[in-house]
């Protein structure tokens, strides 16, 4: 429990269905405070926004700041009566999901050039161009990075990760319909290591249900889901490339599919795609809402977690990847 300090203010009284119904509160406004003793930076709430369920907003601003959220706090909002919030992320909270035209048309956008840029190395591979395994692992280690990219571009409003979701949906979906066999889309063809309608039902599919669980949680208000994607397709698609082409001479005593250069490349691939997409991020103007940024030590140490994860065959790499990005990513940012 974090209560608010003693000293009340005093305030118009907006409803009085306010003192017996839920109400919803989300930070809005943050104060960087410099520990000197500590040399460490925190981030303290100084205004939340407080919305009824009737859409009756409230904004409070602390000069002392919220301190770090539990997951409840009783906030004292008027003198006869105290309102208990849940701290959720306000997307989950607000019934209206808002998007604009823009976001629809980037997310029609993200389709289209996925599609294209599947039948682009399938074609490749069809012609013998290149061999059907590198084009795969291209479609693996590109197709989401790609889509990351475009995230910046939708709108910063409740429903635009909803409708960018629709795209690793609809993917997913069709990868679904092409592993059961009820259509002659070729798609399995492409995404599978031996080809086979079936194989599309397990890792690809994981894969774009990883990239959609990541969109609709972390989506661009936190560096974790970009770690955490870039981990899974450009660290682990190195390490297989790299690990089969110039690795099978030497393997880890404990797990002699995995080889030491192959490890290797997941963790230097992982490190610098990690770093550049959140430079990418910073340099258009993203800002992460109240998690702070990752260090170079902190990526470091996820990046180095995740290679030696991919090492330990308890859970398919395409779940395990990126669930340990995010839980040491998290852990680093709340010691920051």
């Amino acid at each position: 429990m974090l209560d608010l300090p003693r000293k009340r203010e005093r305030v118009p009284l907006l409803d009085d269905r306010v003192s017996t119904s839920p109400c919803f509160v989300c930070a809005t406004n943050f104060i960087k405070e410099h520990r000197p003793h500590k040399n460490t930076s925190i981030l303290r709430v100084s205004t939340v926004s407080i919305k009824h369920r009737d859409n009756l907003c409230y904004e409070r601003t602390t000069k002392r700041g919220l301190g770090k959220f539990p997951f409840r706090l009783n906030m004292l909002l008027m003198d006869s009566c105290t309102c208990t919030t849940s701290i959720i992320h306000s997307f989950f909270l607000s019934r209206e999901l808002v998007f604009d035209r823009k976001d629809v048309v980037i997310a029609c956008a993200d389709l289209i050039g996925a599609t294209i840029w599947i039948l682009f190395w399938q074609w490749m591979a069809s012609k013998d161009w290149i061999e059907r395994t590198i084009s795969r692992k291209i479609v693996h280690m590109t197709c989401t990075p790609l889509f990351v990219l475009t995230w910046p571009l939708f709108t910063d409003l409740s429903g635009s990760r909803w409708v960018a979701c629709i795209v690793p949906l609809l993917m997913g979906f069709r990868l679904w319909i092409a592993g059961k066999g009820w259509s002659g889309d070729t798609i399995s063809k492409i995404v599978s290591r031996k080809g086979s309608t079936e194989e599309a039902l397990k890792g690809p599919l994981y894969y774009v249900i990883v990239t959609f669980l990541v969109t609709l949680f972390l989506w661009k208000d936190s560096p974790l889901g970009i770690v955490a994607l870039m981990q899974l397709c450009l660290g682990d698609g190195f390490a297989e490339v790299i690990g089969r082409r110039w690795g099978k001479s030497l393997t880890w005593p404990f797990c002699r599919d995995k080889s030491v250069i192959g490890t290797f490349a997941f963790s230097i691939a992982g490190f610098l795609a990690s770093y550049f997409a959140l430079v990418y991020f910073k340099s258009v103007g993203t800002k992460f809402l109240g998690a702070g940024e990752l260090s170079i030590f902190s990526l470091l140490v996820v990046t180095l977690t995740c290679s030696a994860v991919e090492l330990v065959n308890f859970l398919d790499d395409n779940f395990s990847v990126p669930f340990m990005a995010v839980l040491i990513g998290s852990l680093l940012l709340r010691n920051n």
